[in-house]
């Protein structure tokens, strides 16, 4: 059973508590290395990252999108944070697909934003096949326990 404030997939999901942050809450992540989206202050996002990753034994390498997307070359063995993943172009988008799906197996993404992707897919401007690939445990870090993850 997943921990309070997280999800597969397509579940409901509620807000992530600082309890259920523990490494060992979370084998998962560092044995079969999915992929995680964490939606979240800055702050809240790092307090996470570092509760989830602090104990991770593969290398971790950040990018911030505002300083344009790059993609490390596909190796065994890393967790790869990309930070304000909505701010990524149509173009970087898919960039980012084909990367990912080469990558995949081997390179855990952990994708991160402010705010929520999906009013961004129903406007067209967030790749759905994107947000699903990244989606496989999500983290809703924000403030409010009670909001959709689809919220505005």
């Amino acid at each position: 059973m997943l921990p309070l404030g997280a999800g597969i997939a397509g579940e409901s999901r509620t807000r992530v508590t600082s309890t259920s942050l523990a490494p060992e809450n979370w084998p998962l992540l560092h044995t079969a290395h999915p992929n995680v989206l964490m939606v979240g202050s800055d702050v809240a996002v790092d307090d996470a990252l570092h509760a989830l990753l602090g104990a991770c034994l593969q290398s971790v390498v950040t990018h911030r999108i505002n300083d344009g997307l790059e993609l490390p070359s596909c190796s065994l063995g890393r967790t790869v944070v990309l930070r304000g993943v909505a701010q990524l172009s149509l173009r970087d988008q898919h960039r980012l697909m084909e990367w990912l799906g080469e990558a995949c197996g081997r390179t855990q993404t952990v994708a991160t934003d402010a705010r929520p992707l999906w009013p961004r897919i129903q406007a067209g401007t967030f790749l759905a096949g994107l947000y699903y690939r990244l989606n496989t445990i999500y983290f809703d870090l924000s403030p409010d326990a009670d909001d959709d993850p689809r919220r505005q």
